[in-house]
């Protein structure tokens, strides 16, 4: 079943949606993104890898926020992108919610209350780690086909945000339940493993073109869906073979 661009996947536009579904599925699949209504976990995870972003809204398109580009480059770097990107969860968002409904009382209203909390809190943090994910990978891409940081120190940046990110999303996360939490936390895996094993390898200057020829692996690799995010070209079947190449998997 093909997975469509909605609002409820926060995809308000198919121009968002860069690669090619077929070619990105298995990464799904490889992190367990299963479940829920219609499988629903498995098809945002698939929008998102197809946009290789977080997508996400609360009711309308952008009303998360902007996205803020961390500086990536130079040494002692990769610790404090995690860092700083931890300090932020929530943002203010943490201190409105924190002192909100505490006089609400009990009974009926304070049941509300305390739904319309867990609902923002899940909201908010869910906005802060598709912001905190849309910079990293902004900065990142720009970085590596720049030549500004290597393949392995972009990968190392992209474990430590990973762990950060996973930590803050299990604040909001229910496996059981299959809610949005969760849902995002398997997405998260999917885009982290995806980076790593293709579009990373795929932005190293030189890499994929030196793999790219009249061979059959060159064809195989051209044929393959290839397409462009705002910094530039990603070949999902060159980033697998230079992965390899690289030693990354």
């Amino acid at each position: 079943m093909a997975c469509d661009c909605t609002p409820a996947f926060g995809c308000n536009s198919p121009s968002v949606l860069v690669f090619d579904e077929n070619s990105v599925a298995v990464y799904a699949d490889r992190v367990g993104a299963q479940g829920g209504t219609n499988n629903w976990i498995r098809c945002l995870a698939i929008i998102c890898l197809r946009a290789n972003r977080l997508l996400y809204q609360k009711k309308t398109a952008d009303d998360c926020g902007t996205a803020t580009i961390p500086q990536l480059t130079g040494a002692g770097k990769a610790a404090s992108v995690a860092t700083s990107i931890a300090s932020t969860a929530l943002g203010p968002l943490g201190g409105i919610l924190a002192g909100a409904g505490q006089s609400s009382g009990l009974g009926l209203l304070s049941i509300f209350t305390h739904h319309a909390q867990a609902v923002a809190t899940e909201q908010g943090t869910i906005c802060d780690v598709s912001l905190n994910w849309a910079g990293f990978a902004q900065a990142v891409e720009q970085a590596l086909q720049q030549s500004q940081i290597g393949l392995q120190d972009a990968i190392t940046k992209l474990d430590q945000l990973h762990k950060s990110l996973t930590s803050e999303l299990a604040t909001v996360s229910n496996p059981v339940q299959k809610n949005a939490g969760y849902g995002y936390t398997k997405a998260l895996d999917a885009l982290t493993l995806f980076n790593k094993e293709a579009v990373y390898p795929s932005l190293v200057p030189g890499v994929v073109a030196s793999l790219l020829g009249s061979t059959a692996v060159g064809k195989a690799v051209s044929s393959m869906t290839s397409s462009k995010t705002g910094t530039g070209a990603l070949v999902i079947g060159g980033g697998v073979v230079a992965a390899k190449v690289l030693g990354v998997f």
